[in-house]
């Protein structure tokens, strides 16, 4: 009976154990089961953070919408000064990969919509300042057509009237590379590319970083790094000149500011296109008229190198008729010629195309030829035409063609118009001794407003230019001989000599054939009428 017992007692406890596994088993099963279904699939933790995933791409949605309604909002209001610093400081815009306009105080920036000139102020929108400028890659042939599509930067000066007395373009720091199409023969032409630098940055291999922008005044630098430099858009010109597309003075009856300066001896007399008489015997007792740099008027001529040296710094000090404070106005030299010139030929510029030719004169007074600034031909090599045809006008589509970009926002008048004197000089023996007066202010300046290039053992042109090989300043690497017609796109290509004192630079070579932004001759520096100059606008802080 107790052994019945027993095995009843151990039957009982090992089917009470087992139902506790198999117990335990189907909870874990159910358990799995159930965590299975609220982490996989449909479950509550998968809901969940798809719930909240949504969430989070919901708000992200919203607040791209809101930033974009802001930006656009932000677009048609005025921009606040802290923000409009940095759009004229000159620093680098990593989104451009650019420095952007350093405008200088007194200066106002312009745009052209719809070919309607209008000014940027601290109460124009972003959308209005976005217009300014866009230093793109020209495309296509739009640069042939008068529609490129690079945009440089523009500014004016004004007199305290309000009056525009100057126009000015940004040149950006920037790096460039020539690429020649007869390694032998450098007259035969090539590409040259660019690339916008910012300071500090080393060059790309095979580029050089334009030596205008360096801290290197002996090479045709500055005394300090440049994030770029501002370049008159036009040769001077008169005040009280302007002309209509008839060549025909329109406001001759404007009155004329004179500077405090007076012209030196002329060596060639002239009466200029303001009827002041210009003599050996009377030169000190004529005052220097402010120029300006504008379309449509006669160009600055009859002054000599000595007194278009002395007129460009003094730009500076004029505030009264410029507006300018805090700034360097001087000369142009070679290698801020050569700056230009390269920028204008680049893909950001007229891509390879020289602008159109200012082939315009006109036979006025004796012993003069008036120029006008602001005309075009419909060529880039055309012959001078005196009299009754005039030209496109500069803001046609034909003569947008006489821009470094093919459009109204480039440089004007680099081929054509007049020779330019710039502040660049051979120092040959007669230089050294005789400081003549034509030259002497120049002569005298600092490193930095001037660039001297040796004179041969044997002087000559051809001598004189073997000697020497400044980079940038569009003579030895554009040209292959000192002296004829050896220059890109066929220009004229004379280097300056001691004979007759002609140890100075001009630059384009004016109405006559083979002229071009490649061109350069010599001087003696003396008055002549188709003699003027650009000037060159620097922010002194």
């Amino acid at each position: 009976m107790s052994n019945e017992k027993t095995k009843q007692a151990k039957s009982e406890k090992g089917i009470t154990l087992v139902a506790l596994i198999i117990t335990i088993v189907v909870m874990l099963i159910l358990a799995g089961v159930a965590i299975a279904a609220v982490i996989d699939g449909d479950g509550l933790f998968s809901k969940t953070r798809q719930a909240t995933e949504t969430y989070k791409n919901s708000v992200k949605t919203e607040e791209g919408k809101i930033q974009e309604l802001k930006n656009e909002i932000d677009m048609h209001l005025p921009i606040q000064s802290t923000k409009l610093d940095e759009k004229i400081d000159g620093s680098y815009d990593e989104n451009k990969k650019i420095h952007v306009p350093k405008l200088i105080e007194g200066m106002t920036a312009i745009y052209w919509d719809n070919g309607v000139e209008k000014e940027l102020t601290e109460s124009s929108t972003e959308l209005e300042w976005n217009k300014w400028y866009d230093y793109k890659e020209q495309t296509g042939s739009t640069a042939t057509e008068g529609s490129g599509t690079s945009r440089w930067a523009n500014a004016v000066t004004k007199d305290s009237n309000g009056n525009i007395t100057g126009y000015y373009v940004w040149i950006p720091r920037y790096e460039y590379k020539i690429t020649y199409n007869d390694i032998s023969d450098y007259s035969k032409g090539g590409i040259i590319d660019v690339n916008f630098i910012e300071i500090g940055k080393e060059a790309t291999e095979g580029y050089i970083i334009h030596p205008a922008f360096q801290n290197n005044p002996k090479q045709g630098g500055w005394d300090s790094e440049l994030p770029g430099f501002w370049v008159a858009k036009y040769p001077a010109g008169f005040q009280a000149n302007t002309v209509n597309n008839n060549g025909v003075i329109i406001n001759s009856d404007e009155e004329v500011q004179y500077s405090d300066l007076y012209y030196t001896t002329p060596n060639i007399e002239y009466i200029n296109a303001l009827g002041q008489e210009i003599t050996n015997e009377n030169c000190n007792n004529v005052k220097i008229s402010y120029p300006v740099f504008k379309p449509l008027t006669y160009a600055y001529n009859c002054i000599n190198l000595d007194s278009s040296y002395r007129i460009s710094q003094e730009i500076k000090n004029a505030s009264d008729f410029y507006g300018l404070n805090n700034a360097d106005t001087h000369l142009m030299k070679n290698s801020e010629w050569g700056a230009v010139a390269y920028l204008a030929y680049s893909q950001y510029g007229r891509n390879g195309i020289e602008p159109n030719k200012n082939n315009i004169y006109l036979r006025l007074a004796t012993n003069n030829m008036y120029y006008i600034t602001g005309m075009y031909s419909n060529t880039t090599n055309a012959d001078n035409t005196n009299g009754e045809f005039i030209g496109n006008v500069y803001d046609t589509i034909k003569g947008q063609l006489g821009s470094s970009t093919g459009n109204i926002t480039g440089v004007y008048d680099l081929n054509g118009c007049v020779w330019e004197f710039v502040a660049s000089y051979v120092n040959t023996k007669s230089v050294e001794e005789d400081q003549s007066v034509s030259a002497v202010s120049l002569v005298d300046a600092e490193d930095k407003y001037k660039m001297v290039y040796n004179s041969a053992t044997e002087d000559s042109s051809e001598n004189n230019y073997l000697e020497n090989n400044f980079k940038g300043e569009a003579i030895r690497e554009t040209s292959s001989k000192g002296s004829g017609i050896n220059g890109w796109d066929n220009c004229r290509t004379e280097f300056p000599y001691d004979t007759n004192n002609a140890a100075f630079f001009l630059r384009n070579c004016g109405v006559n054939l083979n002229s071009g932004i490649f061109a350069f001759g010599y001087a003696s520096g003396a008055s002549h009428s188709p003699r003027s100059f650009r000037i060159v606008l620097l922010s002194t802080i």
